[in-house]
């Protein structure tokens, strides 16, 4: 799998803060946070982008800086940026466009809500992955030549044109990475296979037991970062069994057991793998 990178912000360009900054309130909303620079005119673009973070692709894997923190309160994250020239107008400029030697920049803060403004404590690997879980159910038809309509046992269920079933309850476990350079096609050869052993969820706080997570089709959606680069996420939608998908129903049961073939080896009506190289 590429490598992931969750790195602080950094400047690489001289800057310089206004007086009377920052200044910061709390309102119904939350906190809100402001900042005011004098940077170099040409140097505008790349400070900015530094203040509010930025996501670098390359042939091996992804880097995402976070957006700068305020001083005080580092939950809060520079969300915003504005800028507007700042000091005189150069004349030595052969273009006809106003050049000029300083631009002001204002930058806003608040706490992120939502994964395009990751949160402040996340570890590096989740401030590039959310996950999810969506219940959902199958209806099951049970095995009925043991079930009978009363104790004596004298009316078999297999008799009438009743129908035993039950609710299954399933979960998705929906995978999704963010802002990856490529897609991972090795993920597609996974797709009908069950996990091999125990994957755990550090967001949901879950442990899935083995053979429980059914592997179904990625969806992969070209995106755009906001230097204008391309990227990639990808949806990883796995289906959750308790009882596990290579157990069946048997007659008079009303939970799955594990069946065997005419060798007496144990048979897996679904093959497992290895869920690594999707699960970070």
């Amino acid at each position: 799998m590429p490598y992931y990178i969750v790195s602080e912000a950094r400047f690489t360009v001289p800057f310089e803060e206004l007086d009377g900054f920052p200044k910061w309130s709390f309102t119904q909303d939350g906190f809100d946070g402001v900042r005011k620079f004098k940077v170099a005119w040409d140097d505008a673009i790349i400070f900015g982008l530094q203040l509010k973070g930025n996501v670098f692709t390359g042939p091996i894997g992804t880097e995402r800086v976070l957006p700068n923190r305020f001083p005080i309160f580092p939950r809060a994250l520079c969300l915003k940026v504005d800028a507007e020239p700042f000091g005189k107008i150069r004349d030595d400029s052969p273009e006809e466009e106003a050049v000029y030697s300083h631009a002001k920049i204002t930058a806003q803060y608040r706490v992120p809500d939502n994964i395009d403004e990751p949160s402040p404590e996340a570890v590096p690997e989740q401030a590039l992955i959310t996950e999810a879980i969506e219940p959902s159910a199958e209806f099951v038809t049970c095995p009925d030549n043991k079930l009978f309509f009363d104790q004596s046992q004298a009316e078999p269920v297999a008799g009438d044109k009743v129908r035993v079933g039950k609710i299954a309850v399933l979960e998705d476990w929906v995978y999704t990475i963010h802002l990856i350079n490529r897609i991972p096609f090795e993920s597609f050869g996974l797709i009908g296979f069950v996990n091999d052993k125990s994957v755990s969820s550090r967001q949901l706080e879950r442990t899935f037991e083995a053979e429980t997570l059914l592997f179904s089709t990625p969806v992969p959606e070209r995106i755009q970062t906001q230097d204008g680069t391309q990227a990639w996420r990808v949806v990883y939608r796995m289906t959750h069994k308790s009882s596990g998908w290579n157990k069946i129903f048997r007659s008079g049961t009303v939970e799955g057991v594990p069946i065997f073939d005419d060798a007496g080896a144990l048979f897996k009506i679904y093959a497992p793998k290895n869920f690594d190289s999707v699960i970070v």
